[in-house]
């Protein structure tokens, strides 16, 4: 599409009228050297210079990226040498608004072609009520009331909340959802029930143009240079209107709280941004966009919307606490993984487990095989880094990972009422193509991200292609996405070996590797020596001993032994081999046993009880191995002491 975008600038540029050609081309970010709008301004760029043009494509900044008001609204022209312009999706709302700024309005005058890259929804709808705060029962009484009385939408509403309060309305009337991550169970009066009601408690004819100062102020106090819509308060009128004929359930608007927290229950708008119709052509670049799912036509419904699907596509809460063994398990599979792939790896979560697992401390979970640990030397730039952080809804379309591992850690989510009240927005009406929506923006989504690695330019078999893993259930995710064609799943072979569903999944496999080196050194397996190395705990009788075992053990040859070798006293270069394991109480030697009979050097060999001499402090002891004699043989090796069997 650069090459393209390219190519109808220079034909505009050879015309003999010479007129130029001015797109904008609008992207999810524009700041991070890693965004897609950086990466579009460097592409468009390389386009134009294949077109033997010297034109100039520039990044218009967001007002908080500015020094002040003017200087972002300077930026607002078109120079000689400029054809593109890369924005971010936050300005579409604002660039194709039906009545604009004189600035605005000035700059798209001369615009031939927007480009829209990868879906723009979040942008186009305006949402209040994300978050505790805005227009609550609190605001209204001590603002409202202020100087005179509250309004009569004020008063409906504040009547309405003080039911929600009171524990007044049914909870068949309320839209419940629990956070599948967190637990907080949010809930919303919405749709019907809402509108019922909210004009039983209306004093008086509405005051639609007081309600519009109201939510300004409300919003201003929290977020000073939030400017809320007109199209709210008209979108709510026309909802009212609606609701004076029918039993309107349109769910655009409502009031929404936290289960136990009724300092959090406040009004909550979403609302679909209005998009003149004489704009210039609109490009959307949407691999996965889909006519059925009705999406683009609810949000361009001022324009022809057509659909070109034969275009050449290339398809594509870890953090601390009860979780702990779980994140270092992934971050030890993930660093191995690494290690073996020149390019790289890009993991992908929620936004606060990247920026959590970016932190040093975190950084030798990652594995001792990448040294340091989150650089490769080999690395194919300066300043490469081996492990990557992207996060859902934040990097579609983004090529700077080519090549690379992608690592999904958990599947994309939205907040818990997305689907009943974003989606609203543009769906106000029927809770079934909000779900049928719902579903398609999230597979999207997954499908998007997953492809960052851009794995399908590769060919099978080349051993820089990349693999592309989920830490989670696709069928689970999405039970139909298997057989959609785009990605064909298989399971995942880990390179750490582990025990699965164990409350110590890295320890057999420890104890089998480390008790195949011990037989090799000692002619059987001393439990003592399994102490020392941390795979069990001791018996009193036992702890007496570790320090005189642990130092005869270091003593003793283990060149033929790797895993041995690396042992020094610290058991953290057994870590980063087989991923942190806690030790099993060894009590039980049937379990012993059963660990062994895995490995067929290990499957013949027998608990053998000895003695521990009165020198090294008494108690009992045992040695796995062929016989008595093999036993003996072996404590003898490993202390010294020819110690009694039976």
């Amino acid at each position: 599409m650069y090459a393209a975008v390219a190519s109808l600038i220079a034909e505009a540029r050879r015309h003999p009228a010479g007129e130029p050609y001015r797109v904008v081309w609008a992207t999810h970010g524009t700041r991070d050297a890693n965004s897609l709008g950086q990466e579009a301004r460097r592409q468009l760029l390389r386009a134009l210079r294949i077109e033997r043009l010297s034109d100039t494509v520039r990044i218009l900044k967001g007002s908080g990226r500015t020094h002040s008001t003017g200087a972002y609204y300077a930026q607002f022209k078109w120079p000689k040498d400029t054809s593109v312009y890369v924005v971010s999706h936050a300005h579409l709302p604002l660039l194709l608004a039906p009545s604009r700024l004189p600035h605005y309005e000035k700059f798209m005058s001369g615009v031939d072609l927007v480009v829209i890259d990868e879906d723009p929804l979040d942008s186009l709808v305006y949402s209040l009520g994300e978050e505790p705060g805005g227009l609550t029962p609190a605001w209204i009484q001590w603002n409202e009331a202020i100087p005179s009385t509250p309004g009569t939408i004020s008063q409906a509403l504040l009547q309405v909340m003080q039911q929600v309060l009171l524990d007044e309305v049914p909870e068949d009337e309320l839209v419940v959802v629990e956070h599948p991550i967190t637990g907080v169970t949010a809930k919303s009066l919405t749709g019907r029930p809402f509108w019922t009601r909210f004009r039983a408690t209306l004093p008086g004819a509405p005051d639609w143009a007081r309600f519009q100062e109201t939510l300004q102020a409300a919003i201003k106090a929290q977020a000073p240079d939030d400017i809320v819509p007109g199209e709210v308060v008209e979108a709510m009128r026309e909802d009212f209107a609606a609701s004076s004929v029918t039993s309107s359930n349109s769910q655009r608007f409502g009031v929404v709280w936290e289960q136990g927290k009724p300092i959090s229950v406040r009004f909550r708008a979403n609302v679909l941004r209005t998009l003149r119709g004489d704009s210039p052509p609109i490009l959307v670049l949407d691999a996965y966009a889909d006519a059925a799912a009705g999406q683009y036509q609810a949000v361009f419904r001022q324009h022809r919307v057509k659909f070109k699907q034969d275009w050449h596509i290339h398809r594509k809460n870890l953090l601390d606490g009860d979780q702990e063994p779980r994140r270092k398990h992934l971050l030890g599979e993930i660093g191995e993984l690494t290690s073996r792939h020149k390019a790289g790896t890009l993991v992908l979560s929620y936004r606060e487990v990247t920026n959590r697992l970016r932190l040093t401390r975190f950084q030798p979970e990652w594995t001792a095989r990448l040294k340091p640990p989150s650089t490769l030397v080999w690395g194919p730039a300066p300043g490469f880094r081996s492990i990557e952080f992207a996060y859902w809804f934040a990097g579609r379309g983004v090529n700077a990972y080519r090549g690379r591992h992608v690592v999904a850690l958990h599947p994309p989510a939205k907040p818990s009422l997305y689907q009943e009240h974003f989606l609203a927005a543009i769906e106000p009406h029927s809770a079934t193509r909000r779900e049928r929506m719902a579903r398609h923006l999230r597979v999207t989504e997954l499908l998007q991200m997953l492809h960052r690695g851009r794995q399908t330019t590769f060919e099978p078999g080349d051993p820089d292609r990349p693999r592309v893993i989920t830490v989670f259930d696709l069928d689970k995710f999405d039970k139909g996405l298997g057989d959609s064609g785009w990605l064909s799943v298989t399971e995942y072979a880990p390179l750490r070996p582990f025990t699965k569903w164990a409350k110590r999944p890295h320890q057999p496999e420890a104890v089998l590797a480390l008790s195949c080196e011990l037989l090799k050194v000692y002619g059987g397996v001393p439990h003592l020596c399994l102490v020392v190395l941390g795979l069990y705990t001791p018996r009193p009788a036992e702890a007496k001993m570790l320090p005189f075992v642990e130092a005869a053990m270091l003593s003793h040859s283990r060149s033929s032994t790797p895993l041995l070798s690396t042992w020094q006293g610290a058991l953290q270069p057994l870590y980063a081999e087989f991923g942190e394991y806690k030790p099993a109480t060894g009590v039980q030697v049937s379990r012993v046993l059963d660990i062994f009979k895995r490995a067929p050097e290990l499957s013949h060999l027998q608990p053998v009880q000895v003695v521990l001499p009165t020198k090294l402090g008494g108690g009992r002891s045992r040695v796995y191995a062929e016989d008595k004699e093999a036993a003996r043989a072996a404590m003898f090796k490993l202390t010294g002491y020819d110690c009694h069997v039976f």
